[in-house]
């Protein structure tokens, strides 16, 4: 049987939930968080997936993961291979945090002015797709 206590412990939960929901799509909706991925699996391909994470305080993050059978991840500089294009500008990262590995896992940071809406990350000389362009518009 429920008790008054129970029933208010529920409605707040829900009321809880339902507020979380709100606040996530409030904040998320402002950045096109979509993944887009490119590579294979292949002998000597790598997996390469972007995520925009955040905007704040002028800097865009950019989650990435990189995974591979067959290449040192670390081999790869980031931060001399990777371009934001937006506005008819290419920005470079100015911070880049990852791994090296099969596997590795991290952040890209580029300074810009405003939120972008549509922009596009590209990143050269990882193989077996010499030019690896992600767009969101």
């Amino acid at each position: 049987m429920f008790n008054k206590t129970k029933i208010a412990v529920f409605v707040l939960s829900i009321a809880m939930g339902l507020a979380a929901v709100a606040l996530i799509a409030t904040f998320s909706s402002a950045l096109n968080t979509k993944a887009i991925s490119t590579g294979s699996y292949d002998s000597g391909d790598v997996i390469v997936e972007l995520i925009p994470a955040s905007y704040k305080d002028g800097k865009l993050t950019i989650n990435i993961s990189m995974n591979t059978h067959t290449q040192n991840l670390g081999q790869f500089d980031l931060a001399e291979i990777t371009g934001l294009q937006y506005k008819g500008k290419t920005y470079r990262p100015v911070k880049v945090r990852g791994g090296g590995g099969h596997h590795a896992y991290g952040r890209i940071v580029f300074e810009l002015e405003e939120e972008p809406k549509e922009f596009t990350i590209t990143i050269t000389g990882i193989p077996m797709v010499q030019k690896r362009v992600f767009k969101w518009n």
